[in-house]
């Protein structure tokens, strides 16, 4: 997974599906927690406050960042098996998955 810098702060999921938060100018390991649904290897995305991935096993994570704990605000299953990363666009989400492409709005 290609992690998010934000903040001076670096977030990664692993592949052992750990949760990192790493100070990016130093290198200390400021956060080390279990992953919501596991490994990812798309990257992650920052809006709206919150960090959004899709795991490998096609759950889309949204979570508050935050160095001393990350709070998970939802988990949101695909149904499917997934290597990718969320994209935004205009007030809509896209997702892909290894047999199909999702786009999410609110209803206008």
């Amino acid at each position: 997974m290609t992690g998010l810098l934000l903040e001076g702060r670096l977030w990664t999921v692993d592949n052992g599906g750990i949760l990192r938060c790493t100070e990016a100018e130093t290198g200390k390991e400021l956060l080390a927690e279990r992953a919501p649904r596991g490994p990812a290897w798309g990257s992650m995305v920052h809006a709206a406050k919150r960090v959004y991935y899709t795991s490998r096993s096609g759950e889309t994570v949204v979570f508050r960042p935050d160095p001393k704990g990350a709070e998970t605000l939802a988990v949101n299953a695909l149904g499917e098996k997934s290597n990718a990363t969320p994209a935004f666009s205009e007030g809509e989400i896209f997702l892909r998955t290894n047999q199909a492409a999702y786009c999410i709005s609110e209803a206008r």
